[in-house]
């Protein structure tokens, strides 16, 4: 897939993409930085040994976080915990095919309140892990550095959020 903008995006083991540009660079090279899509490979195995780990997609209810979160956990590498509107997470694994039976749902009415759910699962240890779903990435740091929800542990400098 190359996007008019010059940026090609690769499928890397079904469960991530990378975008990459592609004008004076090959394809795995980014401003000197090479990448081995074996070496990709190679840190996939290495976290599928560590055993599948329980993580929270934050505001799942839509497309591309559910299919990367189905993808992850057929790959062996996460239990994904789906935070966000249910009747939409719903829906849309539906669309995808994916049986949700044996997976997690949290309730949280709004991209804002997903956040601070998910923030609040990591706190208590529910988590290992969040994965941004559909949620601007401000809101997101917003849950996160919210120092109620309990996973700032010293003091921040300066931060734009």
């Amino acid at each position: 897939f190359q996007a008019e903008d010059g940026i090609r995006d690769y499928k890397v083991t079904g469960v991530q993409t990378c975008a990459l540009p592609i004008s004076g660079a090959l394809p795995g090279e980014i401003q000197g930085l090479r990448l081995s899509l074996t070496g990709i490979t190679d840190l996939v195995e290495r976290a599928r040994s560590l055993g599948s780990q329980p993580v929270a997609v934050v505001n799942a209810g839509s497309g591309l976080p559910l299919a990367s979160a189905r993808d992850a956990q057929a790959a062996g590498l996460i239990d994904p915990v789906l935070v966000g509107d249910t009747e939409a997470i719903k829906r849309e694994a539906n669309i995808l095919g994916w049986d949700l039976n044996g997976v997690r749902l949290v309730a949280a009415p709004d991209e804002l309140s997903a956040g601070n759910t998910a923030a609040i699962l990591a706190r208590d240890g529910e988590v290992t892990a969040l994965i941004k779903g559909d949620i601007h990435s401000d809101n997101l740091l917003r849950a996160v550095l919210n120092k109620d929800n309990g996973l700032r542990t010293g003091k921040i400098g300066r931060a734009h959020v």
